[in-house]
């Protein structure tokens, strides 16, 4: 059965709806697609203008993450190696998710995307820093999955292997206070995912960035205040991200599931090139 005969088969039950009902027209419907890409470009349009740091920035962590994630896609047995491509892979295609709900100007269904967001990162950073974790963790059918998530993962477990890699990428004595502000920021997303009374009344009036005490009570048609902030956040995570794995790369201890050696120099050289390039645009000041 096509498109085309589905979308047939639907107006022959709008036709009966409507008789059935006693009109005589029958209504038609919305071509979703249409109003969702228009939505879009009235949107873009508007972000562009009102935060152009964090849409264009936003876009290369994207870039970047994607670039990072490939590194990891060179064909080798090494379990590890594949565990860590899944698991950037899966942080790759959330971060662009959460572009494209961000595009429609969905800020507060974003949170959902931005608390998965810091999950799917801190298990990436448990299998960098741990062997053990890794072989436990991706594609192990020996493994009690409930068991092992609950012996290594909930309950603020997995911020073991958090700290450590933190400490790859920030001084010793700080790492305390960046894992606070992880855990307040998974806080604040984490009343997203449950569906908090703030966030309802954020989804149906959106507290219109660049205009004081104004809210909009129409879908797709403004930016919310809270934006700018949540991109940046997003694209902190994505820095963090990278400088982890950089450092990690460069330390012989957590740098076997790199394959440096299976890299084109090429990609290499664009790899190190785009990353020096995205951090002097997060540290730039503003």
């Amino acid at each position: 059965m096509t498109y085309g005969d589905i979308e047939k088969e639907y107006s022959t039950y709008m036709e009966v709806a409507s008789l059935q009902l006693g009109y005589s027209d029958v209504p038609q419907f919305v071509d979703v697609g249409d109003y969702l890409s228009l939505a879009r470009n009235k949107i873009s349009k508007m972000a562009i203008e009102k935060m152009p740091y964090q849409v264009f920035a936003l876009d290369r962590a994207i870039e970047v993450l994607m670039m990072l994630t490939e590194m990891f896609h060179v064909p080798n047995k090494d379990p590890r190696r594949l565990a860590l491509y899944a698991q950037l892979r899966r942080s790759s295609n959330i971060t662009v998710a959460f572009r494209e709900v961000m595009s429609l100007g969905l800020e507060e269904s974003a949170r959902v995307l931005t608390r998965n967001l810091l999950e799917s990162n801190e298990l990436a950073f448990a299998v960098l820093v741990s062997a053990e974790f890794s072989a436990r963790y991706f594609l192990n059918e020996s493994v009690d999955q409930k068991t092992f998530w609950k012996q290594e993962i909930a309950y603020g477990k997995i911020y073991r292997y958090v700290s450590t890699a933190y400490s790859l990428a920030v001084p010793e004595h700080e790492v305390q206070d960046y894992l606070a502000h992880r855990k307040e920021l998974k806080n604040i997303t984490s009343s997203a995912v449950h569906c908090d009374d703030s966030g309802g009344f954020r989804g149906i009036a959106t507290p219109v960035l660049g205009e004081d005490d104004l809210v909009s009570i129409y879908p797709y048609e403004a930016i919310s205040v809270h934006a700018p902030n949540h991109i940046e956040a997003v694209i902190d995570e994505v820095y963090m991200v990278i400088g982890i794995f950089m450092n990690a790369m460069q330390a012989k201890e957590y740098n076997q599931p790199f394959a440096l050696g299976s890299h084109d120099p090429k990609n290499i050289h664009s790899l190190l090139c785009t990353i020096d390039a995205f951090q002097k645009l997060v540290n730039r000041p503003r």
